[in-house]
């Protein structure tokens, strides 16, 4: 009988470990607005976002024929890449505790 108290105790604080750890994490939309210098959208740009703390999976999305694109990212420090053959790639690390909207200018490459 003992053996299954304790048992019931060290899942009880496992749960309740496991609930306190997601309290005050938030999901926040993030929307992606990627043009070129001149204003024009640049579609199917791929947007890499990368979790800087946590060895979680990147997400990549791209942005469609308005040079736009959205997702939904826990509150945290994220690494961005816009990419797209061309331009010039975008890199910064980003903060997100609140819906956001980024703007980007890919700057073409010279050739």
């Amino acid at each position: 009988m003992n053996k299954n108290f304790a048992v019931i105790i060290l899942l009880s604080a496992v749960f309740l470990l496991a609930g306190c750890a997601s309290i005050g994490t938030k999901e926040y939309s993030i929307n992606f607005n990627v043009s070129d210098a001149f204003g024009n959208p640049v579609n199917n740009a791929s947007i890499s976002i990368m979790p800087s703390n946590e060895n979680q999976l990147t997400n990549v999305i791209s942005t469609d024929s308005n040079g736009t694109a959205s997702i939904v990212l826990m509150s945290g420090n994220y690494s961005v890449t816009v990419s797209k053959p061309g331009f010039n790639s975008y890199f910064r690390v980003l903060g997100f505790s609140k819906n956001e909207k980024v703007t980007v200018v890919l700057e073409e490459t010279l050739q």
